[in-house]
């Protein structure tokens, strides 16, 4: 019997103004042919670490799963907590908090990354159909799954 895996990306986002959601969308993404290679060689041993970061910028370029970088980077962070409780889904959490920016900033684009000093993968991208601003006021909550199939 041959098992196939098959892993899905998917991203959630909450805005939230004064405590209280003020936006959310959900999308789901690829896998870019460098987060597969990847994968790969992470469940052969012949990768350290997982990962570690999230990224959103702000160009709409049509994703292609020959994507190794954003396309316009505007902000990286770790994750706030990991979850995989979730039957075949590893939920990643992340926080970007109000006052990040000077001024409003909206993204169209974001993705997930393993990233060390010697060496940065583009694992998932996504291109978002409608920008999502973040007012300096505004805080974003991030879940980014992998569904594992």
């Amino acid at each position: 019997m041959e098992n196939i895996l098959r892993i899905k990306g998917e991203i959630e986002i909450w805005r939230y103004e004064k405590g209280k959601i003020d936006g959310y969308w959900k999308y789901e993404n690829l896998i870019t042919n460098a987060g597969f290679d990847y994968l790969r060689k992470l469940i052969g041993n012949d990768k350290t670490g997982g990962i570690n970061r999230i990224a959103l910028g702000d160009n709409g370029t049509a994703v292609s799963v020959t994507d190794t970088a954003l396309k316009n980077e505007i902000i990286r962070v770790g994750f706030n907590n990991r979850d995989y409780s979730i039957d075949k889904k590893v939920k990643f959490l992340a926080i970007i908090p109000e006052n990040s920016f000077e001024t409003s900033v909206y993204y169209r684009e974001g993705g997930l990354y393993y990233d060390t000093n010697n060496e940065k993968i583009l694992v998932t991208r996504l291109v978002f159909p409608d920008p999502i601003y973040q007012k300096t006021t505004n805080s974003l909550s991030i879940s980014y799954n992998l569904k594992l199939s």
